[in-house]
């Protein structure tokens, strides 16, 4: 139940919450001896989480933790969801090989769900990275995992990262205030918040964020994590 809670926390763009119910779910693992990370992999869930809330040290501790326990059982599925987490969490050099061995061993273990997530962020890091042919060939794979498994959502979203790519840059450049507005919505700040936070009226962080979803060809606030820091950068 913490687990699926956590789940929905994400998808909402709850993330703070989502990691609280992703640890707290860990801790009832460890109160059961569940000790098979494959069972619930809490940790690189969480992980993505605390990197949605810019807790960077978090991310990677629960990440790597996590690749430690799934090789110790050897599942191609559990290695592949470890190695994307600490690729994502790492952001460095060793990403892009990272992900392209997490997208090998995903495949492998027939994981289409967790596959299509990282050939998405895999073909997301490429382009920001400068190798667009690289990263559109990616994000084309995940589009065919997605709609391969009928997932409407994700279907869509490679839709517009694709599209992203056909745009015209200048009209994708968002100005300093839009960068900070997105950046608190990203973290999970409602509205009311946002204005609070930067001294704005509620309307005037609409407005901004409504220019941020369009300029991103984004639909929303799910997106923003993996939208934002490529254009962002």
């Amino acid at each position: 139940m913490l687990a699926a809670r956590g789940a929905l926390h994400m998808a909402m763009g709850q993330f703070q919450h989502a990691v609280d119910d992703y640890t707290a779910c860990g801790r009832t693992l460890a109160a059961l001896n569940v000790v098979n990370s494959t069972v619930i992999p809490w940790r690189s869930r969480a992980a993505f989480g605390a990197l949605a809330v810019q807790r960077y040290d978090l991310a990677l501790a629960l990440a790597e933790d996590e690749l430690i326990a799934a090789r110790k059982w050897g599942s191609a599925r559990g290695v592949g969801a470890a190695l994307h987490a600490v690729a994502i969490a790492r952001r460095g050099e060793s990403s892009v090989p990272l992900l392209e061995e997490a997208v090998q061993l995903l495949d492998l273990g027939q994981a289409r769900t967790e596959l299509m997530q990282a050939l998405y962020d895999l073909g997301t890091l490429q382009v920001e990275r400068k190798d667009v042919a690289g990263g559109r060939s990616r994000l084309e794979a995940a589009g065919a995992v997605a709609r391969e498994c009928g997932n409407a959502y994700w279907a869509e979203r490679v839709r517009l990262g694709l599209a992203r790519l056909s745009g015209p840059d200048n009209g994708r450049t968002l100005t300093r205030q839009e960068i900070k507005i997105a950046q608190l919505a990203r973290a999970g700040y409602s509205n009311q918040r946002i204005a609070e936070t930067l001294f704005l009226a509620v309307r005037t962080v609409e407005f901004h964020l409504s220019s941020v979803y369009r300029k991103l060809a984004i639909s929303g606030r799910r997106e923003l994590a993996t939208a934002l820091g490529s254009v962002a950068a």
